[in-house]
């Protein structure tokens, strides 16, 4: 079982040739079968046009490539008909509105959890109280373009926390027992740790944190790689490449 970030950018290794291929760039969704039926390839050679790798002609996805037989198993997008449907279609089901059948806004996809035959096993949703839950495949009604139709879930209401006197809070009433003026407060201090791990998040939740922002400044691999430019948006790639190179606490850094 794989989740798309663990396979988009990674390269792609033909073990008959022992070469590197190109790059895994985009999953191609059949949407009505609810599986991933290829991998879109970026290579030196881009400008004539797609090329796709067949999700059954893949020997093995690993933490660091994919692994095929031979070159030929890519095929141009020219000797792939069955595949070009699927390039109009564009389904992506990750940033999906997820929608009960009943009506209901349940949350948002942030993710899928592909497994070793390329179906599509589950969905991570981020419901709408904020909290990332796993739905099965099979409470999955229907893959859409902008929606994802689910089965009736109940959604339990969360009671309010009670709220408890804040660190800054208790330093203040401390301070102005002491007849000490407490230090003036900088937002633009305070923002700089909006991207910190929280110590309870696991990675791949502080991961998806990250997507959607800004980089201040262009951030690189050790090797001069560019994982994202200045103003760009943080995307599955950018946490790819950040994740491969091992820059996700300088990715957060240079976030805005």
């Amino acid at each position: 079982m794989k989740k798309s970030i663990n396979i988009l950018g990674l390269p792609i290794i033909s073990i008959t040739e022992c070469s590197e291929l190109g790059t895994s760039k985009g999953l191609m969704i059949d949407a009505n079968k609810g599986i991933v039926a290829g991998i879109l390839i970026e290579d030196d050679e881009w400008f004539r046009g797609a090329k796709i790798l067949p999700f059954d002609a893949i020997t093995a996805i690993g933490g660091d490539a994919i692994t095929i037989m031979n070159d030929t198993d890519i095929i141009p997008l020219t000797e792939g008909a069955d595949y070009e449907p699927l390039l109009v279609e564009n389904i992506k089901i990750i940033g999906t509105k997820v929608i009960t059948k009943t009506g209901s806004l349940y949350g948002k996809v942030t993710e899928i959890i592909i497994d070793d035959a390329g179906k599509i096993a589950e969905c991570e949703i981020m419901n709408s109280h904020n909290a990332v839950v796993t739905l099965s495949a099979d409470k999955i009604s229907t893959y859409g373009k902008h929606v994802t139709i689910i089965e009736n879930v109940e959604i339990e209401p969360i009671a309010p926390e009670p709220i408890k006197p804040t660190p800054l809070a208790q330093q203040s009433k401390i301070l102005k027992s002491n007849q000490i003026d407490p230090a003036p407060i900088h937002p633009p201090l305070m923002k700089t740790t909006s991207f910190i791990k929280p110590s309870h998040m696991s990675d791949d939740e502080y991961k998806k944190t990250l997507l959607g922002h800004r980089a201040k400044f262009r951030l690189t691999t050790d090797s001069g790689v560019v994982i994202i430019e200045a103003g760009g948006e943080v995307t599955q790639e950018v946490l790819q490449k950040a994740t491969l190179s091992k820059k996700i606490p300088e990715l957060a850094l240079c976030l805005q």
